[in-house]
């Protein structure tokens, strides 16, 4: 609680509750939400909104913040999960439901990985998708029934609800990720030299802006030569070596991961210098 309540995240969280407030307010101005739709905001506000703040602080990218945040909201489990609370069981059996489920998620991401489990996570992944057929059959059964009893109205903004905020929040998450990002490698940079000068720190603020992966990873050596730099000249000239290296890295590292997911090469260097060899490969997963 201690933690929580620092000045800094107490900032971000007021700035996120009158972001919040804004787009509800927007929203019931022009017709597509009002007070009916409470509890599926307050949902979206909490569970959503509230871990995609530290989402935003932990990103090393653009793309990976907007997949781990947008992406995942209107994917498939998204859309089928919306489906399933369109009617509700008894609580026994959603009591029952959602254990076996945990229980059989659990088994499944234990066994994944490992060899001599693999018939478990055969057997739970059948299971859960069983149960996911079952839910999706006898969902429809009572949606089928119960068709006029809905409102369908209601639902349909609803579920677009579950949309247009995580997409509208977004700007606010980006402006929060470059604005952290930024403060991160302004005190890596104080750490190894307090006193660059203020024109050589807005020219990285010029230079990286909207690029989060050049903020994040500028560190180390690159952050003692911006010290060493005498003119204005060479900052840049140091910018640009920095992004060219950062890119080269970035596409090595691309092609040792599709090495690894293949299980190919021989022991010894390819002539971009990637080490290949991948025979202890299963003993090292």
């Amino acid at each position: 609680i201690k933690a929580f309540c620092c000045k800094q995240i107490l900032i971000v969280f007021a700035l996120y509750v009158a972001y919040s407030a804004t787009l509800f307010y927007s929203a019931y101005e022009i017709g597509i939400w009002d007070f009916d739709l409470w509890k599926d905001s307050l949902l979206e506000f909490a569970f959503i909104g509230i871990p995609a703040i530290f989402v935003a602080t932990e990103s090393r990218s653009e793309k990976d913040l907007f997949k781990r945040v947008f992406l995942t909201e209107i994917g498939f489990a998204a859309f089928i999960s919306f489906y399933l609370n369109l009617e509700s069981f008894s609580i026994l059996i959603e009591v029952a439901i959602q254990a076996a489920i945990v229980i059989l998620m659990t088994l499944q991401t234990v066994s994944k990985n490992k060899s001599e489990y693999r018939a478990v996570y055969k057997l739970s992944t059948f299971i859960l998708t069983a149960i996911g057929f079952f839910l999706i059959v006898s969902l429809t059964y009572q949606l089928i029934i119960n068709f006029f009893q809905h409102d369908w109205l209601f639902e349909l903004r609803a579920f677009f609800l579950t949309i247009w905020f995580p997409a509208l929040v977004l700007p606010f998450l980006f402006a929060l990720a470059y604005y952290s990002s930024f403060e991160a490698m302004y005190k890596r940079l104080g750490v190894v030299a307090d006193d660059v000068p203020m024109l050589y720190k807005l020219i990285l603020l010029g230079a990286f802006s909207f690029h989060m992966k050049y903020i994040k990873y500028f560190a180390g050596m690159w952050a003692f030569k911006l010290k060493d730099c005498e003119s204005v000249k060479e900052v840049r000239n140091l910018l640009k070596e920095y992004k060219t290296d950062l890119k080269d890295r970035i596409k090595k590292e691309r092609e040792k991961a599709d090495l690894f997911k293949k299980g190919e090469g021989k022991r010894g260097y390819l002539q971009n210098g990637l080490w290949s060899d991948r025979t202890m490969l299963k003993k090292i997963k």
